[in-house]
């Protein structure tokens, strides 16, 4: 059984940015299923799948275009090492042990960044052999920082319930930022056009039905 939500909110940054944020929620769920939907997961064939979506089209401001040209030249291992200090920031606040880099995930997760760039779409890896959480950033010279789609995925705590753990709609990817069992993390993206598609991906996967309550604590 397959559902597809998506949601869409409008906002002007302080910069003058105008964001135009569209989540897209997609269930398929088999009848053995025991993973929850949100960020893909899930271990061999064991586990349901699912993809939170998630798209920022950062509109530069006419009085405010000017573009940093480092940014066009991000080292990709600037890349990989802002990005895994960006969770364990985040993963700090909950009390949870840090990630650490693989690169042997960072070439999985390239792959899959290459193949979403060249065929210009959103979706996961259809193997559910790690966790993953997907990001894609368009607009006029758009650039990319390590901290972004982080960022974005950890956003999502806002809608969160601590009092009645478990997953939702719209916040498996900040639990799979924070999620405790997960040890190590690939990351990478990829450029085409005026798009930027960023892939992340888990070992052990998270997200599982019945184990937020110990992998998703609160904040301190």
């Amino acid at each position: 059984m397959e559902t597809t939500e998506t949601k869409t909110k409008k906002w002007r940054e302080s910069d003058g940015t105008e964001v135009i944020e569209t989540t897209t929620i997609r269930r398929i769920r088999p009848a053995n299923a025991t993973m929850s939907t949100g960020s893909s997961g899930g271990s061999g064939n064991s586990g349901g799948f699912g993809s939170g979506l998630k798209q920022l089209l950062h509109i530069p401001s006419s009085k405010n275009n000017t573009n940093d040209s480092s940014k066009d030249n991000y080292d990709r291992n600037q890349f990989e090492k802002d990005s895994l200090n960006r969770h364990n920031h985040y993963r700090a606040k909950h009390g949870v042990p840090n990630l650490v880099l693989s690169k042997q995930l960072c070439q999985y997760a390239q792959e899959w960044a290459n193949h979403l760039a060249k065929n210009n779409s959103m979706q996961h890896r259809p193997d559910k052999k790690y966790g993953e959480n997907i990001f894609m950033k368009g607009g006029t010279n758009v650039t990319i920082h390590g901290n972004d789609a982080v960022d974005a995925w950890y956003d999502e705590i806002h809608k969160y319930n601590f009092n009645s753990p478990g997953f939702k709609s719209g916040i498996g990817h900040f639990t799979q930022v924070v999620w405790r069992k997960s040890k190590q993390l690939g990351i990478a993206y990829a450029k085409q056009g005026s798009s930027i598609f960023v892939v992340a991906n888990y070992d052990p996967p998270g997200n599982y039905q019945g184990e937020f309550n110990e992998n998703v604590p609160r904040p301190k």
